[in-house]
């Protein structure tokens, strides 16, 4: 039982206490001699381990499966029920069982298999959604007549009261003896379903329980299958006083056996028509696309919305970067037609991946989503970010280093070049060098790095957006120099726009 390395789980056949629930004595004995002292002495003194034999702390159900209230194909899967201490189902050793055997079974019924209670009155009269109901202790340890009950002894009986207050309840569910016959494990059954099991949760603290990575796990062994209405009570029952009972055991005539419920759950399970590639072959809802809103087209500007519709496109609010409301197309990935690959260059921005439209006038922004998704994606990836930010400081830690050693040979030409400039040169990304390089040259000169001629400059691109150079071509677009001297003469550049485009 040591420390799991991240990602690995181990599984155990039991975690037993180191005592088990039970009466004990703990004997002393001292021999002792000298100073008109010799003899032995012995001390007996008597300690009881209790148990949690009649109810379950809060936190003690970690999680369940099938999910409570769930519904879902589960026939090929057993119900189980994870357990927050890892030696819970140990802590207590049924009697007439091998040592070792756990006192918890998980039991998948259906509500036809559960027995109403005959004669109850109060709050706890009225069974739950799972058929569980609330009675006195001592209905449970001696049930009425015709409900088959522990088989404890009568001392046994006596010190459950004794150590239990007078007014304690617990839960049960009455079942069927044609139920318990068949859904119940035999004893040779019970230590195969349940184990330990000690996992990774990185210290993570879950419904308000601090996982310390270790675990118990009970299973049921029954099928979600054969329900007429496909409901399943999931009831983890304890098995003490029930050994004698257990398959294959014959049970004495009852019309009820009344089993302590100490967690219960209820879910729906579904027949399943088919494996996946079954339920996918008989799917059929058409292709991925809006349906048409002009089943006949005649005009030029109907066969287009026609087109674009039957093209997986629809159209969505769009807000241009002027503010102004308008439509756009959009499509997800997931289209009805064949797509050749973009012909185009990688985009340096969203507003570059949009599709401007002339003869509609509308924007196509499904490269622009696209590319915003992905770099959202990319940004929310910890690792990605980390290594991205790590590689960009080290290209500028190393170009720093490069241009500082060229800056020195071009001051002492009689130094010559350091003999790692080669290894330098082949670690640093070259368009960095280059901008940087050029950025000392204009520097040193006064001139404008324009005048250096054309290259890749750190810093804002001149046009972030790629629109402006189709200016002419879109409507609503101005030029910086536009902006200024309308503000220059003392106007708002949108209430000049809107007017100009009105006298248009």
């Amino acid at each position: 039982m040591t420390d799991l390395p991240v990602g690995d789980i181990e599984f155990y056949d039991n975690v037993r206490p180191a005592l088990v629930a039970g009466d004990y004595q703990l004997s002393v004995q001292q021999t002792a001699a000298g100073d008109g002292i010799s003899g032995t002495f012995d001390h007996v003194q008597s300690m009881q381990v209790t148990g949690p034999h009649f109810g379950l702390g809060a936190t003690d159900v970690y999680a369940v499966y099938p999910p409570s209230g769930s519904t879902a194909d589960y026939t090929l899967a057993l119900a189980n029920v994870v357990l927050s201490r890892r030696n819970l189902p140990w802590q207590i050793d049924p009697l007439g069982a091998p040592a070792g055997t756990p006192w918890l079974a998980l039991l998948l019924l259906t509500p036809d298999e559960v027995v109403a209670p005959q004669g109850g009155s109060g709050p706890g009269a009225a069974p739950s959604p799972t058929g569980a109901h609330s009675v006195p202790l001592a209905d449970y340890l001696s049930p009425p007549a015709g409900t088959l009950g522990p088989a404890f002894s009568a001392a046994q009986v006596q010190e459950y009261e004794a150590e239990n207050p007078s007014d304690l309840t617990c839960l049960v569910v009455d079942v069927s003896p044609a139920a318990f016959t068949a859904v119940a494990p035999s004893a040779d059954e019970l230590p195969y379903l349940a184990h330990a099991r000690q996992v990774d949760t990185g210290d993570q603290e879950i419904l308000g329980i601090e996982a310390d990575g270790w675990f118990s796990v009970v299973m049921g062994n029954r099928l979600a299958q054969g329900s007429p209405t496909g409901a399943y009570y999931a009831h983890l029952v304890s098995v003490e006083g029930f050994t004698g009972y257990l398959p294959p055991a014959t049970l004495p005539q009852a019309q009820a056996v009344r089993l302590l419920s100490l967690a219960s759950w209820t879910f729906n399970g579904l027949t399943s028509a088919g494996d996946f590639a079954q339920l996918m072959g008989d799917l059929d809802v058409g292709l991925l696309a809006m349906p048409t809103l002009v089943p006949d087209p005649q005009t030029a500007e109907e066969h287009t919305i026609a087109g674009a519709l039957a093209g997986g496109y629809t159209a969505v609010d769009y807000q241009t970067r002027l503010g102004e409301d308008t439509l756009a197309w959009y499509r997800g990935p997931c289209l009805p037609v064949l797509m050749e690959d973009n012909p185009q260059p990688t985009y340096t921005s969203p507003e570059a991946a949009l599709v401007y439209d002339q003869t509609t006038g509308m924007f196509d922004t499904s490269y622009a989503v696209g590319w915003q998704l992905g770099r959202l994606l990319m940004l929310a990836n910890r690792n990605v970010v980390t290594s991205l930010l790590a590689w960009l400081r080290r290209q500028h830690r190393l170009t720093q280093t490069l241009l500082q050693r060229m800056d020195l040979v071009g001051r002492h030409p009689g130094l010559g070049l350091p003999e790692d400039l080669a290894d330098l040169h082949e670690l640093v990304e070259p368009r960095l060098v280059q901008t940087l390089a050029r950025r000392r040259v204009a520097e040193r000169l006064g001139r404008d790095l324009s005048e250096e001629g054309p290259g890749p400059l750190l810093g804002p691109p001149v046009d972030p957006s790629g629109l402006r150079r189709h200016l002419r071509r879109l409507p609503g677009l101005v030029s910086e120099d536009f902006v200024r001297t309308t503000l220059r003469e003392g106007e708002d550049p949108t209430t000049v726009l809107v007017d100009r485009r009105a006298e248009q």
